[in-house]
């Protein structure tokens, strides 16, 4: 998948969006790079983490630059 594609592109809701906006993640690399702890001490609950993550695995990737292969 590519990496510099805006968020959007994950199917997340508006207010999730928004949230990462704030903290200044935009691109899916961003967030790709990023760690739950980031995410948690700055806002975000367990249920949008959880959220992120599994639009994230799906994309065979996760939080802090891990990378899946099948």
């Amino acid at each position: 998948m590519k990496l510099d594609v805006p968020i959007e592109t994950l199917h997340l809701t508006d207010n999730i969006i928004k949230k990462l906006k704030e903290l200044q993640l935009y691109t899916v690399q961003d967030l790709w790079c990023c760690k739950r702890e980031f995410l948690k001490k700055n806002g975000c609950t367990d249920s949008e983490i959880h959220k992120i993550q599994i639009e994230l695995q799906l994309r065979s990737i996760d939080f802090n630059h891990k990378i899946y292969k099948f």
